[in-house]
C-alpha cells in the first residue's frame, strides 16, 4: 500500500475502509495475546491456570495502558499537526511520546521484579494460584518496555498513513504467539511461564518491524533532537489520559470482580470471569479497532478544519457499531455455551460461565458507540469530554453498579453491572456530543458568513 492518497481531500467510506480492516485486525491480534495464552493454559492447567492469568490481567492491563496513553496522545497531535502542514512539531512530537514511553516502561520493569510478591497477593493471587501469577507476571513485566512500544509504535504507524505496516506486525505477532504457546505450554511442558515468555517473545518482534519502518525512508516517524517541554508533555498526557483509563480501567474493575465474585461465588466463579474476560477482549477488540480506525482521519481533518468531514467519519463508526454490536449480542444470547466450552472441560465451570455470558453480552449492543464518542472527543482535542466517558463508563459507574447489583441481585447482579453500566454511559456519551456538534456547527456558520 503506498501513501498516494489525501486524508483530507479523498473519498470518505474509501478511507474508512482502507483504515478499518487494518485497524480491527491488529487490535484483534493484541487481544490475541491474552486469547491464546488463556486457551493453552486453561487446557493444559485447568481452573487454577486460569484464575492465575486472571490474577495477572491487570499487569497485561498496565502495560497496554501506558503504552495508549503515550500513543494516543502524541499520535494525534501528531496527526494534527501534520493537518496544518507543521511536520517539525508533528515529529516532535512522535519523539517525545516514544522516548517518554521507553522510560516509563524501564521503571514499571525494575519496580514489577523488585515487588513481585507484594503485587500478585494485592491483585488477589491465593496460596494455590500465587506461584503460577508470579511467573506469569513476571515475564510480563520483565519485557515491559517492549510491550508499551510496541503498542505505541502500532498506532504511530496508522497515523503516518501506514496502517498495513500496524497490521502486518500484528499478524506476525498473533502467529508467533500461538505456534511458541502450543510449543512452550504443551511440547516443552512449561505450563504458564510458556505462555508469558511466547506473548513476549511475540511482542519484542512485532516491535521490531513496526520500529524498522520508521527508520526508512518513506516514514515520517523519525526521532528528532529536543528540548523536553513540559506543556507538550502535559498536553501529550491530557490527550491520552482518557485511553489510559479504559484500558486501565481493566486491571481495577478485574480486581473489583474478582473480589465480590470470590465472597459471592467462590474460586468458580473467577474462571468464569476469566474465560468472560477473554472473550470480551476480541469483541472488545473489534470495537477498538473501530474507534482505532477513525481516530487519524477525524484528526488530521480536524487540523486542516475540514469539521464535516469529522462528522462524516463518526457517522461511518456509527454505523458500524451498530451492525458488529447486534451481532456480538446475538452470540452472547444464543451460543453461549459452545463459545465458553472452548476454552475448559470442567461442565460446571462451563455452565455457570455460559449463563453468566448471556447477561454480560447484552452490553455489546451499546459498547462499540461508547468506545466511538470517547476517541471521536480525544482525536478533536476534547480531553475533557473523553475522560468523563472514560471514568463514566470504566470506573465510577462500573464500581458502583458492581457494588450495588450484587447486594441486591447476588450473583445474577454481578454479570448485569456491565450492560447497565455501557447503558448510563450511553446517554452521557450522546448528550457530550449532541453539544459539541451544535457548538461546532454554530462555529463553522458563523466562519462562512465571515469569510
Amino acid at each position: 500500500m503506498k501513501k498516494n492518497f489525501d486524508l483530507v481531500k479523498d473519498n470518505e467510506k474509501k478511507l474508512y475502509l482502507k483504515y478499518l480492516a487494518p485497524g480491527i485486525f491488529g487490535m484483534m491480534m493484541l487481544a490475541g495475546y491474552v486469547f491464546v495464552d488463556a486457551l493453552c493454559v486453561g487446557r493444559a492447567l485447568g481452573g487454577p491456570g486460569l484464575a492465575a492469568l486472571n490474577v495477572s490481567t491487570p499487569t497485561v492491563s498496565l502495560m497496554y495502558a501506558t503504552g495508549f496513553l503515550f500513543a494516543t496522545g502524541s499520535s494525534t497531535l501528531y496527526s494534527i499537526f501534520k493537518g496544518k502542514n507543521e511536520d517539525d512539531n508533528a515529529r516532535k512530537m512522535y519523539s517525545l511520546g516514544f522516548i517518554s514511553a521507553l522510560c516509563v516502561g524501564i521503571i514499571y520493569a525494575i519496580l514489577g521484579i523488585i515487588f513481585i510478591d507484594k503485587i500478585a497477593y494485592f491483585l488477589g493471587a491465593t496460596s494455590n494460584t500465587i506461584h503460577m501469577t508470579k511467573q506469569y507476571m513476571l515475564t510480563i513485566l520483565g519485557f515491559a518496555p517492549f510491550f508499551i512500544l510496541d503498542i505505541f509504535m502500532n498506532v504511530s504507524a496508522r497515523n503516518d498513513k501506514a496502517p498495513h505496516i500496524a497490521m502486518c506486525a500484528t499478524i506476525a505477532c498473533c502467529s508467533i504467539n500461538i505456534v511458541l504457546d502450543v510449543l512452550f505450554v504443551f511440547g516443552f511442558n512449561w505450563g504458564i511461564f510458556g505462555a508469558g515468555i511466547a506473548t513476549a517473545i511475540s511482542t519484542v518482534i512485532s516491535f521490531i518491524i513496526t520500529f524498522s519502518y520508521s527508520l526508512s525512508k518513506k516514514s515520517g516517524l523519525k526521532l528528532m533532537k529536543f528540548v523536553p517541554n513540559i506543556k507538550d508533555l502535559l498536553r501529550i498526557l491530557t490527550n491520552g489520559i482518557s485511553s489510559f483509563i479504559s484500558e486501565m480501567s481493566v486491571g481495577i474493575v478485574t480486581i473489583a470482580f474478582n473480589k465480590v465474585i470470590l465472597v459471592q461465588i467462590g474460586e468458580i466463579g473467577v474462571a468464569a470471569y476469566g474465560i468472560i474476560a477473554n472473550i470480551n477482549l476480541i469483541f472488545f477488540s473489534i470495537f477498538m479497532g473501530n474507534s482505532q480506525a477513525m481516530q487519524p482521519l477525524v484528526s488530521i481533518n480536524y487540523g486542516a478544519n475540514k469539521f464535516k468531514r469529522t462528522f462524516n467519519f463518526f457517522k461511518l463508526g456509527a454505523i458500524f457499531s451498530a451492525v458488529t454490536g447486534v451481532i456480538f449480542a446475538c452470540i452472547a444470547v444464543f451460543f453461549s455455551y459452545p463459545v465458553c466450552s472452548l476454552f475448559v472441560k470442567d461442565v460446571e465451570i462451563i455452565s455457570v460461565t455460559a449463563s453468566a455470558f448471556k447477561i454480560h453480552g447484552l452490553a455489546y449492543l451499546i459498547m462499540g458507540m461508547n468506545l466511538l464518542f470517547d476517541a471521536f472527543f480525544y482525536s478533536v482535542e476534547k480531553p475533557k469530554f473523553a475522560v468523563s466517558i472514560s471514568l463514566s463508563r470504566a470506573l465510577i459507574i462500573v464500581l458502583s453498579m458492581l457494588f450495588i447489583l450484587s447486594n441486591l441481585f447476588g450473583s445474577v447482579g454481578i454479570w448485569m453491572t456491565v450492560p447497565i453500566t455501557e447503558l448510563i454511559t450511553l446517554c452521557i456519551g450522546l448528550t457530550l456530543f449532541i453539544k459539541y456538534k451544535n457548538k461546532q456547527l454554530s462555529l463553522d456558520l458563523q466562519s462562512n458568513k465571515v469569510a
